[in-house]
């Protein structure tokens, strides 16, 4: 890992989760973050939602940020 690499055009992730007792406005308001080493914090900068798909129980976001994500 690169401390600080950004992808110069945006990547897609597709973050599955667990089937638990969400209502579907519970569900549509699931947000992906990314953990910022720099400052030990979650942040959604450079992060984009892309969908949600309640179905499939998945979200997609766009992002040019690398790590972990939750």
């Amino acid at each position: 890992r690169v401390a600080g690499f950004r992808f110069v055009a945006p990547v897609t992730l597709v973050i599955g989760y667990e089937r638990v007792d969400l209502s579907e406005d519970e569900a549509q308001a699931l947000i992906v973050r990314a953990y910022d080493t720099a400052t030990g914090e979650w942040t959604g900068d450079g992060i984009e939602r892309v969908a949600q798909d309640a179905e499939t129980r998945t979200v997609t976001v766009a992002t040019t940020r690398t790590g972990a994500f939750g």
